[in-house]
């Protein structure tokens, strides 16, 4: 979702995913994306391409800058935590470590981020304030 108007952008349940919301202060744009898993040349089974972090991020901050995004992004990310302690494919790191990686690329700099854990998360980004609210599923309340 991008908008140029006041708006909260939510983020359900994130567990290993990845809330990812990328502003403009001076375009006075923002934006947000779910991404479910690190790329999309790796895993195939999501027909929705937004959901995975190389091709999700580029097309947020491609149509961001259609928008009239100035150069000057910045990013705050919620999730990638390990919910499944059982589970050997380390999704939330793999997504953190994708997210880290696509962002640099990019040209977006990371201003906060609430990454790793064993909790998942709402977050909900407030913009144009650019707050990111974070509530765990143990009721924890705080902002990034």
């Amino acid at each position: 979702m991008i908008t140029k108007r006041p708006a909260i952008v939510t983020c359900f349940g994130l567990g290993s995913c990845i809330g990812v919301f990328i502003y403009d202060k001076l375009g006075r744009i923002g934006g947000g994306a779910h991404i479910m898993l690190p790329g999309d040349k790796i895993y195939s089974n999501l027909p929705e391409k937004h959901h995975y972090a190389n091709s999700g991020l580029k097309d947020l901050v491609n149509i961001m800058r259609q928008y009239g995004s100035t150069l000057v992004l910045h990013a705050k990310l919620v999730g990638g935590a390990n919910v499944l302690s059982t589970s050997g494919y380390q999704i939330g790191e793999r997504n953190a470590l994708a997210v880290h990686q696509i962002l640099d690329d990019l040209k977006v700099k990371i201003i906060s981020q609430d990454l790793g854990g064993s909790m998942s998360r709402t977050a909900r980004f407030n913009f144009p304030q650019n707050i990111v609210e974070v509530k765990t599923s143990e009721g924890k309340k705080y902002i990034i």
